[in-house]
């Protein structure tokens, strides 16, 4: 089932999406919880992985794979 990702990147790109949404949402959650600075910004850190990587699939979507 894993390799079904590499073939479709629309795939990939929708779960990109998603999980940045969820790393929004978490930001927020721990922004709310006055969690430490050190979590937010390894959160925002995560978050910016996940934008780069979903910037990386739009601008080269062939050259995604693994």
């Amino acid at each position: 089932p894993d390799n079904l990702v590499e073939r479709n990147p629309m795939k990939t790109e929708q779960n990109l999406k998603t999980a940045i949404e969820q790393k929004k949402n978490e930001i927020a959650e721990a922004i709310l919880s006055g969690l430490p600075k050190v979590v937010i910004d390894a959160l925002e850190a995560e978050l910016k992985t996940l934008e780069k990587a979903l910037d990386d699939l739009q601008a080269n979507p062939e050259e995604c794979r693994p």
